[in-house]
């Protein structure tokens, strides 16, 4: 293996603090870093993954709801959203009616949802299907995008260090991997919410610093006991700022060189509980935003249980997601990062017709 260079904490310091100032500084004047004769971040050519953790375990079936299955309403008797409030996506399901965001991304071709994504054997401890998802696998002890950056970093001296940029309290799992966590920068956000830290991410990515690998976290998705109100608010924020976020992406001529995907640790259980919420389950679908995607929705909605105590079960594997990013929009093989025979999912191609 090549040596490569890391940089010091000093390095980091300096670096870090350079990064900031310039994003305090077009917070404060109001002017989009990509005029101030700082360029357009990374070369144009280079392709951007922002991925958006839902942490907690996202309720799926309140997310995106189907809406032929009467099943959904027998089960979730006060958690069952009024099919007249659902937004439509087509004709057999919709988004909860706090997506307004989501549903004018997806009706302007900038979204896909991607059905019912679990993994065999799925795992309800959130920090083990958390490790699960971030690592790619369960035999794997280092994050699939850190051995990416790994094997796509140049080894010259002069490189800057921050190949992943990342916006929660620590490295997340998915970027840990020798130097590709020593290679992240901290975009450290703060208590400003989620919808700031993604316009962080927007002026980032106008200055010749661009990261190619975003990570940033959206919380509280644990809804054991009265899920509706909260869920509602934090489907809203994450609405609200993804859809903001492509706004601005699209604004700088930056929208075409960035993909966002969301990522939850599990599902929620198809029924509601006692305490009109729900416990870890296992599947639920994730949304994938960009500019011209080729499909609103990929595979079928969950065909749900009649009793209680069942779980989805999952019909596409998240390994099948990562692999079709991997090489549909960051141009390497998988198999090189994802040790797995799991397919890709036609997800980011032309759909065929038969």
């Amino acid at each position: 293996m090549v040596a490569r260079h890391l940089p010091t904490r000093r390095d980091f310091v300096l670096w870090s603090g350079k990064a900031l100032g310039l994003l305090a500084l077009s917070r404060v004047a109001g002017l989009p870093l990509a005029g101030m004769g700082l360029g357009s971040g990374a070369s144009p050519d280079q392709r951007v993954l922002v991925v958006v953790q839902l942490v907690g375990g996202n309720d799926g079936l309140n997310t995106v709801i189907p809406l032929a299955d009467e099943a959904y309403r027998l089960l979730r008797p006060t958690l069952a959203v009024p099919e007249k409030r659902i937004l439509p996506l087509d004709e057999t399901c919709g988004l909860h009616p706090a997506c307004r965001g989501l549903h004018a991304l997806a009706t302007s071709g900038r979204l896909t949802v991607v059905h019912n994504v679990g993994y065999p054997l799925p795992n309800r401890s959130h920090f083990r299907s958390a490790e699960i998802w971030a690592t790619g696998g369960r035999t794997r002890t280092t994050g699939w995008l850190g051995r990416y950056l790994d094997l796509t970093a140049p080894d010259d001296r002069e490189r800057r260090p921050g190949l992943g940029a990342y916006l929660t309290p620590e490295v997340p799992a998915c970027l840990q991997n020798g130097s590709a966590a020593n290679r992240s920068l901290s975009l450290a956000a703060g208590g400003e919410g989620f919808g700031t830290g993604l316009q962080r991410i927007a002026a980032h990515l106008a200055t010749p610093e661009a990261a190619q690998v975003y990570v940033i976290s959206l919380g509280g998705f644990d809804t054991h006991s009265h899920q509706a109100g909260p869920h509602a608010h934090l489907l809203a924020t994450l609405s609200s700022g993804l859809l903001a976020f492509q706004e601005t992406l699209a604004k700088r001529n930056l929208d075409r060189r960035v993909l966002t995907m969301t990522v939850s640790e599990f599902g929620r259980r198809p029924a509601e509980n006692a305490a009109h919420g729900t416990d870890h389950g296992t599947a639920a679908p994730l949304f994938l935003i960009g500019a011209d995607l080729p499909r609103r929705t990929y595979g079928q909605v969950p065909e749900l249980p009649t009793t209680a105590d069942a779980d989805l079960v999952h019909a596409t594997d998240f390994r099948a997601i990562y692999a079709a990013i991997l090489e549909d929009w960051l141009g390497v093989d998988a198999g090189t990062v994802l040790d797995t025979g799991v397919e890709k999912a036609p997800v980011l191609t032309i759909p065929t017709t038969a």
